[in-house]
């Protein structure tokens, strides 16, 4: 089961990025202007609804990759598509306050929690350079998030605890902004925040958690 798990998570991500790095390419044969690709890496704080809880939110970290790709000439402004890919593992120990038995009280579980998240996104873009060494850029459109999620309780009072997992696929909508300083033509350092939602949702013994809010990342571009 965990290789069949492991082989799904692996075939997942290497899908998305495949379709990152293929729609990239197909726009760099059909026109001759330059492609910005971009390496990201995103934190995103997500609120828990479960008072037993010992925390209320969810911290996640995200790695990635882009493209920008400008389709018309001329322009003062950058104008034309982009798409990329973001992934997430996280692997952490939670703790929660469950009831006893009878006797009322409460004692303190430990739950081992495990969960993916791939969002692969796809949309317009506009860039401006108002100065040589300042970017400005903005982009919006549609995404495609995969989740999966499993949660294992330590037994307690000797009475074991069932493992719990979900996996989820669902659509949602993007818009991020960005500032970039512009080392050279071919390298620039940047960041920005980016707001998502969607319809992924996990609902379990350990809070819900829905894949949107606000994400704020950091980025390395470079113009092919």
């Amino acid at each position: 089961m965990q290789t069949f798990r492991g082989k799904t998570i692996l075939t997942t991500l290497a899908v998305a990025l495949l379709l990152a790095w293929a729609a990239g390419g197909a726009a760099a044969q059909e026109s001759p202007h330059p492609l910005y690709g971009q390496l990201m890496v995103a934190a995103f704080s997500v609120d828990d609804t479960d008072e037993t809880l010992e925390g209320d939110s969810f911290d996640l970290t995200l790695f990635g990759a882009a493209a920008q790709k400008p389709l018309l000439a001329g322009l003062p402004v950058d104008l034309g598509f982009e798409t990329g890919a973001l992934f997430s593992w996280k692997n952490d120990t939670r703790f929660a306050q469950v009831s006893s038995g009878p006797s009322g009280g409460t004692i303190r579980v430990e739950i081992d929690n495990q969960m993916l998240l791939v969002d692969y996104f796809f949309g317009g873009y506009a860039g401006f350079r108002p100065t040589r060494w300042l970017r400005l850029f903005a982009g919006a459109g549609p995404l495609l998030v995969y989740g999966y999620r499993e949660i294992e309780p330590e037994p307690y009072e000797d009475v074991p605890a069932d493992k719990a997992y979900e996996s989820k696929l669902a659509v949602g909508a993007y818009a991020r902004c960005g500032a970039e300083i512009v080392f050279s033509d071919r390298c620039m350092l940047g960041a920005g925040v980016r707001a998502t939602t969607s319809g992924l949702e996990f609902n379990n013994s350990i809070g819900n958690i829905r894949y949107e809010g606000i994400q704020y990342f950091l980025s390395f571009s470079f113009s092919l």
